[in-house]
């Protein structure tokens, strides 16, 4: 089965990480067709790096930008669906460095009525500010926390088979997601309610599950790697979480406020 492929990456006020981010899709085996920059409000040293990056990119890169006005994500990573011309959507953060085989994982396990939930390793503080001041520089093994997470391992991986779960919570990584925007249109993509940080990886996932896609949850392959960075502020995360087991309990597959608002 042939498709298209895009690698979407939201981002906001961070470029040196987005930088190592996009360079480790220049380097991957097999390339996307397209990168999706989603910019919650990033300042201008972000344009400027990402028009850097256009000028040695092999591949077309996409900016979308919305002013900032607080956590946004939902929201921009909506516009940056509606700009989505791939049938195939892999869903990273900005401060998401791949495994060179990591699209290549991807596109070899993408399969109709499912999406994936992948794996990523944390870069300890150090390494990370190593990582940000050469670009160049390949990341330390032994810098890595969960060491386990992104240890390469296909044929085992193809032995093992996929753990489908039904479970929307367990395993969910927005940092690591890939899904068919055909999926993604259905469902009305991430739900605008979700204003600030947490669960909306999840709660997307849900409504994908409720209706009738299945996860993948992935070992071993489509690994990835998460800069050092402080945790993001919680203090919105209980009206998150009601928002959340309203769709698992109700089973709720679209969203009022979404995708559609935006799709041409």
């Amino acid at each position: 089965m042939k498709f298209s492929t895009a690698i979407i990456v939201s981002t906001y006020n961070w470029p040196k990480a987005l930088e190592l981010s996009i360079k480790s899709v220049f380097k991957q085996t097999i390339l996307p067709n397209e990168i999706i920059i989603a910019d919650d409000g990033s300042k201008s040293d972000t344009t400027q790096l990402i028009e850097e990056l256009r000028n040695i990119s092999p591949i077309e890169i996409k900016h979308v930008w919305h002013e900032d006005s607080g956590f946004r994500k939902t929201m921009i990573m909506n516009k940056g669906f509606a700009m989505c011309e791939s049938d195939y959507i892999i869903q990273i953060d900005g401060d998401i460095i791949l495994h060179k085989k990591f699209v290549q994982d991807h596109i070899e396990i993408a399969e109709s009525g499912y999406f994936v939930s992948g794996k990523r390793a944390y870069i300890n503080k150090k390494e990370s500010l190593k990582l940000q001041v050469n670009p160049d520089k390949e990341i330390n093994f032994f810098a890595l926390k969960d060491k386990m997470q992104v240890v390469r391992l296909p044929h085992f991986f193809n032995f093992r088979r996929l753990s489908n779960s039904k479970n929307p919570n367990k395993g969910i990584k927005g940092s690591n997601m890939a899904f068919w925007k055909k999926d993604i249109v259905n469902i009305n993509g991430y739900d605008e309610e979700l204003k600030m940080w947490g669960y909306e990886d999840k709660e997307i996932a849900a409504r994908l599950i409720n209706s009738g896609v299945l996860k993948k949850r992935v070992r071993y392959r489509c690994l990835s790697y998460h800069l050092y960075h402080k945790i993001a502020s919680k203090e919105n995360l209980q009206f998150h979480q009601k928002v959340l087991d309203r769709t698992i309990d109700e089973k709720l597959v679209t969203c009022e406020k979404g995708l559609s608002q935006y799709m041409k």
